[in-house]
């Protein structure tokens, strides 16, 4: 084979077969904009005076919390502690994985990716969810692993079989 014009012969390909979208909704239904207060949930917003807050706005993604984590072989008390960032990748890929199967064309292809050269690459922003568990809760077992983002890759390739590079 000869590699396209710019492109070194060593190079790989890379072939996204399926995307996931999460977004925050409109905050009411006569307007576009996703942005509100925060949740009470997230914070006593007038309680603390310990605690400055920058943002009294944001926009946040709804039933973040409604995780289902045995399909994915999560104890419900390391679910409890899972940063939603995680949680939102691992159903995201389940969806990605369960598109790309589902648009495959060769019957020999079924789109599993269990026990593949799969590489996993995933980007993660950082979270306030830990310092908010910690706040809240007494550092257990699972602590560490449910809220370093350093982890996230590592869990989507042992969740979903991948054995490719990680990062």
């Amino acid at each position: 084979r000869v590699a396209p014009s710019g492109v070194a012969a060593t190079s790989r390909v890379v072939v996204v077969r399926s995307f996931i979208e999460r977004k925050p909704q409109p905050v009411s239904s006569s307007s576009c904009d996703p942005v509100g207060l925060v949740p009470s949930q997230r914070w006593d917003l007038d309680g603390s005076v310990k605690r400055c807050l920058e943002a009294r706005f944001g926009a946040y993604l709804t039933g973040v919390a409604q995780f289902d984590p045995a399909p994915f072989g999560i104890s419900p008390s390391e679910a409890a502690l899972l940063d939603p960032q995680q949680r939102l990748l691992l159903e995201g890929m389940y969806e990605a994985v369960a598109a790309a199967a589902a648009g495959s064309r060769s019957s020999s292809d079924t789109g599993s990716s269990s026990s593949s050269r799969t590489a996993t690459y995933v980007g993660v922003a950082s979270s306030d969810y830990g310092s908010l568990v910690k706040s809240y809760s007494q550092a257990g077992a699972f602590h560490a692993t449910a809220n370093a983002l350093s982890v996230t890759a590592g869990r989507m390739a042992f969740t979903f079989g991948f054995e490719g590079e990680c990062q």
